[in-house]
């Protein structure tokens, strides 16, 4: 996990602001463990997804 964190980072434009990185770090993170989540069985009921989505526009 600490190398693939490492490769994002690198991977990111010099000019990103400390925000933008926690926003987009943040945003992979959260793909991972659903990823992590689905391969387990584990699901989301859609209308909890669609209330977190809309808590994402907001920002």
């Amino acid at each position: 996990m600490k190398e693939e964190v490492i490769r994002r980072i690198k991977s990111l434009p010099e000019s990103i602001t400390a925000r933008e990185m926690h926003e987009r770090m943040d945003f992979i993170l959260g793909v991972q463990e659903a990823l992590e989540s689905s391969e387990r069985g584990e699901r989301v009921p859609a209308e909890k997804v669609r209330k977190k989505i809309s808590t994402w526009a907001s920002r």
